[in-house]
C-alpha cells in the first residue's frame, strides 16, 4: 500500500500548478495606501475587496503566470475611490520590482511558494 501511496504523490505532484505569495505596496502621491499580500495559483486570478480600518475599501485582483523558470506575467486590478489601474508586470521571481502609472507608484514581490513533498512525510513517518 505504500508504494501506491507514493506512486500516487509523485505523479500527481509532477501536475500541480505553481503557487505563489504576491506582496504589492500601492502608493498614491507619495503616501501608501494599500499593502495586499495573496497567495496565488498559477493561471488562477485571485483577489477580493478589503476595508483599511480608518480607510477607504479598495479591490485587488491579480493573475500570475510563469514565463521562465525566474520569471513570471502578473496582471492586476487595483481600484480604491476614483484610482482604477490594470498593469501587467514582468517581474523577477524573489526580486523587488517598482513601476509608476500615473501618480501611483507600486512596489511589487512574487515569491515561490514553496511545499514539502509528500513522499518525504510518509518516509519520515514511517
Amino acid at each position: 500500500m505504500l508504494v501506491m501511496l507514493l506512486g500516487f504523490s509523485v505523479t500527481s505532484s509532477v501536475f500541480a500548478a505553481d503557487r505563489y505569495r504576491v506582496s504589492t505596496q500601492v502608493f498614491h502621491l507619495g503616501e501608501m495606501i494599500a499593502q495586499p499580500v495573496i497567495d496565488v495559483v498559477e493561471g488562477e486570478t485571485t483577489g477580493g475587496t478589503y476595508s483599511v480600518p480608518g480607510e477607504s475599501r479598495y479591490t485587488f485582483v491579480v493573475l500570475v503566470r510563469p514565463i521562465a523558470d525566474d520569471k513570471v506575467s502578473v496582471s492586476f486590478q487595483f481600484s480604491s475611490g476614483k484610482i482604477d489601474i490594470q498593469p501587467n508586470l514582468v517581474v523577477d521571481i524573489g526580486q523587488e520590482t517598482s513601476a509608476t502609472i500615473d501618480k501611483i507608484r507600486l512596489n511589487l514581490l512574487v515569491q515561490n511558494i514553496v511545499e514539502p513533498d509528500l513522499p518525504t512525510l510518509i518516509a519520515d513517518n514511517m
